[in-house]
């Protein structure tokens, strides 16, 4: 189960959403935003900072990298950015379809993580964090139940219309690899 965790989150980057439009912007406040056709969602840097830090306490859980007298590798912080920006895409998708994923499979996903081998891991877990890995659970699925073959494509062209901008301190979005790299 604590693989299911690791592979969960890293099968939220599906292989290659397309392209996007925009660019990267330092703020503050966010450490991403993304405004698409649904409207505005944003990852405040707090709310971004308690992702990493809930996944790099749970190191193995999450298939983390041990975080050094250095830090978070900018490697594993733009992972966990892409893994959100997806996740936005993946709702975005669904809800543009008119699409959404059900309470019950929420809570099927919640109660198999909570009363599973992973349980001690998941009662640790911040709420937000929590929601994150049931979202990496779920959206997926839906995803895939509702475009079938054409799933990549539909992300793609979500991704396409949306504008995607990334706190240069973490990186940026590159339209034509549909990914978080570093900033230059």
């Amino acid at each position: 189960m604590i693989r299911r965790l690791s592979i969960a989150l890293a099968a939220v980057a599906f292989a290659g959403i397309a392209t996007s439009g925009c660019s990267s912007v330092s703020t503050q406040r966010n450490a991403v935003s993304v405004v698409d056709a649904t409207g505005r969602h944003e990852l405040s840097v707090k709310q971004f900072e308690t992702l990493l830090s809930g996944q790099a306490a749970n190191a193995e859980a999450f298939g983390f990298p041990t975080v050094g007298p250095e830090g978070v590798p900018g490697s594993a912080a733009r992972k966990v950015l892409l893994q959100w920006i997806t996740t936005t895409l993946m709702k975005t998708a669904l809800d543009n379809k008119g699409v959404s994923v059900s309470d019950a499979d929420r809570k099927a996903v919640e109660t198999n993580f909570s009363t599973g081998p992973s349980s001690e891991i998941w009662k640790k877990l911040a709420p937000e964090l929590q929601s994150f890995v049931l979202d990496s659970q779920t959206l997926p699925t839906a995803v895939q139940a509702t475009f079938g073959d054409g799933a990549n494509t539909a992300l793609g062209q979500t991704a396409a219309s949306a504008h995607i901008s990334i706190d240069s301190r973490y990186g940026m979005w590159d339209t034509t690899s549909g990914q978080v790299v570093p900033s230059r």
